[in-house]
């Protein structure tokens, strides 16, 4: 039964290579039956445009210079090498089944895992990644783009925890 091979804790815990390993091993266990379920596929094509639609407009707020200056900062900024800890198997097999390369990038020492050089790899982020806003971006930006900011992150982690449910589900119950 797949619920005693991977264990929940797996999934959210351990160090990044072992996230990473699971997260190959969830792909191998539910990846074909998640490509073939019509609604997952259409549920996760939802989730791609939340993503992109909340990429886009991070960009036209220009967050990717202002968090790119940080993030070139001796100690990573937000995005350091602690934040590399925050994304869970799940996630990773998502990045995966959207086309992501999911690798570690950066051995630096100081930066996320998952840097590269046009910023964080991953489509779909952690949850801390999406919901910290420091204090320069709320020097930086107007209330509504601010506004708009929270509404994009909170439907896509909204969409994302619903297909993480998902798919922990089908590893509980053996599909």
């Amino acid at each position: 039964m797949r619920n005693t091979q991977i264990r929940h804790s797996h999934i959210y815990a351990g160090s990044v290579s072992d996230r990473l390993e699971v997260s190959k091993r969830i792909l191998s266990m539910v990846g074909k039956e998640l490509t073939q379920d019509a609604d997952f596929r259409h549920q996760f094509s939802l989730l791609q445009e939340y993503a992109e639609a909340l990429n886009l407009h991070m960009a036209n707020m220009e967050l990717g210079a202002l968090c790119g200056t940080c993030a070139t900062s001796p100690s990573g900024g937000c995005c350091s090498r602690f934040m590399s800890g925050e994304v869970d198997a799940v996630q990773l097999c998502f990045n995966s089944l959207a086309g992501i390369e999911v690798k570690v990038v950066q051995l630096n020492g100081q930066e996320c895992l998952f840097l590269g050089e046009r910023g964080c790899i991953f489509l779909f982020k952690p949850m801390f990644c999406l919901n910290y806003t420091c204090k320069h971006i709320y020097d930086t930006c107007t209330p509504a783009d601010l506004h708009a900011l929270e509404k994009l992150t909170g439907q896509l982690l909204s969409k994302q925890y619903q297909l993480e449910q998902h798919v922990l589900h089908l590893l509980q119950k053996g599909a």
